[in-house]
């Protein structure tokens, strides 16, 4: 249970938050599916054959056992050097951003057409969706990960290389179980 949203199990008990990362997998999948572009998932532990990520839609690789900042990293590196030169925007998201929509994605990827890099805040000061066309290693080292800060530092590493960027809309993220009853409540309106 240790790896599966320690923040949330912390306002319910382990099975809760496990149902809640569930149904968040569940929902990232759907909000997947219908994306044209070539999709690869991170699995922390085992890679799994059998589950309900088509493995034909989906190519599966294993994340690294290090921090955030190197599993992201590791994740753009592969990304960027699985087809060589026929890959030139990589945009990847979590798992615990149940707003966001095949459409937003879609737009982040134009966005990447007159941009470097293309970032989606959060409202708790983070970032649901990061996207480049190249890899931008320095945007990884250095960050309180988990933190308020986790955009604005990210912007200050982009503005301080040089780069252009562009932003997607400022969406909320499911980091508490206080979240995941707001986005319960949300849905259903």
């Amino acid at each position: 249970m240790g790896k599966v949203k320690t923040r949330i199990a912390a306002g319910c008990d382990d099975a809760q938050a496990l149902t809640i990362y569930k149904k968040l997998l569940e929902i990232t999948r759907k909000i997947t599916n219908s994306l044209k572009v070539n999709k690869y998932l991170f699995y922390s532990d085992t890679i799994s054959l059998n589950d309900d990520w088509d493995n034909d839609d989906y190519i599966k690789k294993q994340q690294t056992d290090s921090d955030l900042g190197h599993r992201m990293l590791h994740a753009f590196q592969t990304c960027f050097n699985a087809q060589s030169n026929f890959i030139s925007k990589v945009i990847i998201i979590g798992s615990d951003c149940p707003y966001i929509t095949p459409a937003l994605i879609d737009n982040a990827f134009s966005v990447l057409d007159d941009h470097d890099i293309v970032i989606g805040p959060t409202l708790d000061g983070g970032y649901y969706l990061l996207g480049m066309k190249k890899l931008h290693q320095e945007l990884f080292y250095n960050v309180n990960w988990s933190s308020e800060t986790v955009f604005t530092s990210t912007l200050e590493k982009i503005k301080n290389s040089g780069l252009s960027y562009g932003q997607t809309e400022l969406l909320n993220d499911i980091d508490t179980y206080e979240d995941w009853m707001e986005f319960q409540i949300s849905d259903r309106q």
